[in-house]
């Protein structure tokens, strides 16, 4: 359920994105702070739901929107972790984001706020600490089935390194 803080953010982005993404056929110069500030915004409650990693608020640059039919894409670069740079794609239909795509999970474009890492890493720690749960001494297929559920990228490699600790793997 969202706070009333998340939902207010939500309603600034869409307004902040509304005149933009919908008329990017024919983006001028003047939209282009007005997205870079609005997709800053998307990452920044976007961020809130990293594990590892931490975005540097207001590092958005090279902000552009492209149009695949009824599907717009504004693409970004940022920082995170005080300078490693980064890509962000943010797809929208109509005036609805549709899903995130971010440079250390290329290929795969999730709902905001839905971080596949941390819901591994979360689902390991849960099954962890559930009576009969893992030990350091858990089965090879325990340690599969968690390294199976952590994902790729940054994030991913980390709490693949959790699930080595946790279920004693190399």
């Amino acid at each position: 359920m969202w706070g009333r803080k998340q939902m207010k953010s939500w309603v600034f982005i869409l307004i902040m994105m509304s005149g933009v993404v919908s008329g990017a056929h024919s983006q001028t110069a003047n939209d282009i702070p007005r997205l870079t500030q609005a997709m800053d915004a998307v990452v920044q409650l976007d961020s809130r739901s990293w594990m590892f990693n931490r975005y540097d608020v207001g590092s958005m640059t090279g902000v552009y929107v492209s149009n695949f039919g009824d599907i717009s894409v504004a693409h970004g670069d940022y920082t995170y972790n005080r300078g490693v740079r980064g890509w962000v794609r943010i797809q929208f239909s109509g005036e609805q984001i549709r899903c995130v795509e971010y440079h250390d999970f290329a290929g795969t474009c999730r709902p905001v706020g839905q971080n596949p890492a941390r819901q591994a890493f979360m689902a390991v720690a849960v099954e962890a600490f559930a009576p009969g749960g893992a030990s350091s001494s858990g089965s090879s297929s325990e340690l599969q089935r968690c390294l199976d559920r952590a994902g790729g990228g940054a994030e991913g490699q980390r709490a693949a390194q959790s699930c080595r600790q946790l279920y004693g793997g190399n």
